[in-house]
């Protein structure tokens, strides 16, 4: 049995909000993730999973009524264990890792899904 997600996201953020040095950012990322049942015992399932999204972002930066943008793209991978309960809940911790980044280091990341 395999298991397959894919995914949009949009996030971003004005962590200075107001403020005149303000530095905003927008980010799109896009990607996939797939993995396949390791463990069935009915009630608990894992599942082994490798992932990989491309990640699109774009800084502005505003001071002293100047203003500038860069933008930044890089790949990431994702792998994780899917532990799923009772098939209606799971959590997948994971690394994520970044590629194409200079300086980035990976990032543990949980992901969790209630499903009715």
């Amino acid at each position: 049995m395999r298991s397959s997600q894919s995914a949009l996201d949009f996030f971003g953020g004005d962590f200075l909000s107001g403020h005149e040095d303000a530095r905003p950012y927008v980010a799109f990322a896009g990607g996939a993730d797939v993995g396949v049942v390791a463990v069935d015992t009915g009630d608990f399932r894992m599942v082994p999973t490798f992932g990989f999204a491309i990640i699109h972002q774009r800084n502005r930066l505003s001071a002293f009524g100047e203003s500038a943008t860069t933008s930044l793209e890089w790949e990431q991978i994702h792998v994780g264990m899917g532990l799923v309960l009772n098939g209606s809940v799971s959590l997948v911790p994971g690394v994520a890792i970044p590629v194409n980044l200079d300086g980035a280091s990976p990032s543990f990341v949980l992901g969790a899904d209630f499903g009715f």
